[in-house]
């Protein structure tokens, strides 16, 4: 008798016992004989569906048993047409399997033709390679039970990585060969799995140190620079510059801008190179911050948000991250990771808005501050120089007084002093005028003297050197007379000179006529080449 399996969770297999279904020891699972009514079973049978132990017999005989090549060539049997065969098959399948399953993948392709959906499903194992796949089919009919709810629910269609929770019917078409019916999605389930891989995201994330980086850095008190990463052209772009424009407008913020791709295969990378590149520009200007932001999205939209690169570039970043994602509800890998979080654009920018002007106002209020400060410092210093002015003309003028009749007898004094000094001085001077009187009568009577001797020394020094120069001059004459050229030439020498009357002192020198000149004359000659 076939077996109708159930999925009963471990706090109602009392329930399920009690309403007659037994556990089958060998395949781990609670289940009821085939023709048992269902209806009190269906909590636990209408998420899985019946899985049949074995065919029915029926079944398995309408499929022709394999003939030996000797019976074949003996009775002359040529074989059945495949699509006979095929056939055969199908309807095992659709006795055994026509019932659908409930069953757990990933999409790996997906297309939508004229209406009709078409799916090819994997499971991979933990190396992330392929050990099952399966291609389903929804046609534009039978997707209208659960397409518009399930669009509603993740806002989008099934996307290529997404993980699908779908009730299949196997089928198998003699042309088309096997492929699985789709009759129903779970929308729940694919939220579902978004938000566990948000939750393994921010795990991976804060066993590795990244989660709570970014939010080290402190609010900005100020905003003076800032960059933005967000889509090109995008409304929560346009958002964000209605009034951060105005700010940078009256040069109270610099804004530069990072585009980035936030939807598809490539959002992630791009979302995290911008952000890279944000970064690396604070290291030629300082940011005040770094602002993520896009306009509003579905959850699907939104999930693309959710990936690992984004969030390490986010906690990475060298200054505070701003998140400001059009939602409300859900919040994204970067809402977790990033400083400061934010439901929209526009609240971005109107707490950047409020900052700026609270910086303002607090300026504003330091300003009368200081100035009631500086008033009473004024006040208070004005009416201390008064009281300054009033004691230092009070004690000028005691000083005045007391000065004026310290000069009187000073005054006094210094005449008299003066006056001695003058007395005494005379005194000196007279005697000073009295003894270079006699020093000059006594050095005039030992002139005569001292110019007699001096002028006797000078002589005697004078015909010294007469004599000396007398004897050097001498012996200077003697050596021009020996050196005289005539003398030379009246012992026998001869001097040659060229034709332009200079002296000729090598053979190569003399060339054509020359002059020769002996003691007693001259003479020109020609000389011969050798």
């Amino acid at each position: 008798m076939n077996k109708i399996y159930l999925t009963v969770p471990f706090r109602d297999k009392d329930a399920a016992k009690q309403l007659g279904a037994r556990f089958d020891g060998e395949a781990k699972r609670w289940f009821v004989n085939e023709g048992t009514d269902l209806a009190p079973f269906a909590a636990w049978c209408g998420a899985v569906g019946s899985i049949p132990e074995r065919a029915t017999r029926a079944s398995v005989e309408a499929i022709p048993t394999r003939q030996s090549p000797a019976e074949s060539t003996s009775a002359g049997v040529v074989g059945m047409p495949l699509s006979s065969y095929l056939s055969a098959i199908a309807q095992v399948v659709r006795a055994n399997c026509a019932e659908p399953l409930w069953v757990m993948a990933e999409i790996s392709e997906v297309r939508l033709r004229n209406g009709h959906l078409y799916l090819t499903l994997v499971e991979s194992d933990g190396a992330g390679q392929p050990k099952a796949k399966l291609g389903c089919n929804a046609f534009s009919v039978e997707r209208r039970s659960w397409w518009k709810q399930f669009i509603e629910t993740v806002g989008g269609p099934p996307e290529v990585g997404m993980k699908l929770l779908l009730q299949v019917a196997a089928k198998l078409d003699p042309l088309y060969g096997f492929s699985g019916e789709i009759h129903t999605v779970d929308a729940a389930f694919v939220l579902g799995e978004m938000a566990a891989k948000l939750k393994r995201l921010l795990v991976q994330l804060d066993n590795e140190g990244l989660l709570k980086r970014n939010h080290r850095w402190q609010k900005p008190v100020d905003f003076t620079s800032v960059a933005v990463v967000a889509p090109p052209d995008a409304a929560g772009l346009g958002d964000f510059m209605r009034e951060a424009g105005a700010l940078e407008a009256a040069g109270l913020l610099q804004i530069q801008h990072f585009a980035a791709t936030f939807q598809g295969a490539n959002a992630a990378e791009s979302v995290a190179a911008a952000l890279r590149e944000a970064s690396t520009a604070h290291g030629r200007t300082p940011l005040d911050a770094i602002i993520l932001i896009r306009g509003g999205g579905a959850s699907l939209d939104l999930d693309w948000m959710n990936a690992y690169a984004i969030g390490k570039a986010i906690a990475e970043a060298p200054v505070p991250v701003m998140v400001g994602i059009g939602h409300e509800r859900d919040r994204t890998l970067p809402d977790h990771v990033a400083a400061m979080s934010f439901d929209t654009p526009s609240k971005v920018s109107a707490y950047i808005r409020e900052t700026i002007l609270g910086r303002c106002r607090d300026v504003e209020g330091w300003m009368d501050t200081v100035q009631r400060i500086i008033a009473a410092r004024v006040e208070q210093a004005s009416q201390t120089v008064d009281q300054c002015l009033q004691d230092i003309k009070r004690k000028t003028d005691s000083r005045m007084s007391q000065a004026s009749a310290s000069l009187q007898q000073l005054a006094g004094a210094l005449v008299t002093r003066t006056q001695q000094r003058l007395d005494r001085a005379e005194t000196a001077i007279g005697q000073s005028l009295r003894q270079c009187e006699r020093s000059v009568a006594t050095r005039l009577d030992r002139a005569p003297q001292l110019v007699d001797a001096q002028l006797q020394s000078a002589q005697h020094r004078i015909a010294e050197r007469i004599t000396k120069a007398d004897a050097a001059l001498a012996i200077l004459q003697s050596k021009a007379e020996a050196l005289d050229p005539s003398r030379v030439l009246k012992r026998g020498f001869a001097l040659v000179m060229g034709a332009d009357g200079r002296v000729v002192k090598s053979a190569d020198q003399a060339a054509g006529e020359v002059r020769i000149r002996f003691a007693d004359g001259e003479r020109r000659a020609g000389l011969l080449d050798r």
